[in-house]
């Protein structure tokens, strides 16, 4: 997960490629997020914690000069990701209530962090 943080492994490729099964498997991952080393983004999508770190901190930004952040908008603050790690971070960013959506628009959370 730390060698490619913005493109991270599918779930299924990791545990594969080490020759373990999801249930042999899960008291690893349920370890590392407990010491917030990874963050499960959705089901089965999994970043290293300083991606999604750095990837707030890239939006904190884009709201000191925008009012809303689109995909495409996203796309251009993390650098060219895909449309698939897009969407689900923007889902995860909302439901952690960093952002909320507004029509197809993201809304940074808290009048504070827009300073």
């Amino acid at each position: 997960y730390n060698a490619e943080p913005m493109t991270p492994p599918n779930f299924k490729d990791v545990i594969e490629k080490l020759g373990v099964d999801k249930k042999e498997a899960m008291p690893v991952y349920n370890l590392l997020l407990g010491e917030k080393e990874l963050v499960k983004v959705k089901e089965e999508l999994y970043f290293a914690a300083p991606a999604v770190e750095e990837l707030k901190a890239r939006t904190r930004e884009w709201f000191k000069t925008h009012d809303d952040l689109d995909p495409a908008g996203f796309k251009e603050l993390s650098g060219g990701l895909s449309r698939k790690y897009i969407i689900a971070l923007l889902e995860f960013f909302d439901k952690e209530r960093f952002t909320s959506r507004v029509g197809d628009k993201r809304q940074l959370r808290g009048k504070q962090e827009r300073a």
